[in-house]
């Protein structure tokens, strides 16, 4: 069963502030690997930390958003991002993950689509709650 590509954006969008944030480029020969990870090795647990954290990614990334668009400031939008970024990181490890196993658990958000469905489906219960 596909899942409408309009579900898998919101939930790839609500994740995509964590992405650009930490996606700082290596150093020149150095590559950052993502630990690998399969959809048999996430348990429930993680499962839900996952969907928890990639909420709060989304409405630090909503919130940031607006105040970066309201700058033109290069100094204060530097200031803003790194202020982001670290309300990011706070927010992952406040759901205890790491940033590589939210990076990784986006990647397979990003690319099966059971995955994507029932990490949309934990989202929604939340956002009811």
């Amino acid at each position: 069963m596909a899942i409408p590509r309009s579900y898998t954006l919101g939930l790839v969008f609500g994740a995509f502030g964590l992405a650009l944030v930490t996606a700082m480029p290596p150093a020149a020969g150095d590559t950052v690997p993502l630990p690998d990870v399969s959809l048999d090795e996430i348990d429930s647990e993680r499962l839900e930390r996952f969907a928890k954290a990639s909420l709060r990614v989304e409405a630090i990334r909503d919130e940031w958003s607006d105040q970066v668009e309201a700058t033109a400031d290069p100094a204060e939008i530097r200031e803003l991002h790194e202020a982001q970024e670290a309300a990011i990181v706070e927010a992952v490890e406040a759901e205890g993950l790491t940033i590589e196993e939210y990076d990784a658990l986006f990647t397979l958000v990003e690319t099966n689509e059971v995955f994507a469905a029932e990490v949309l489906r934990l989202q929604r219960s939340h956002e009811e709650d």
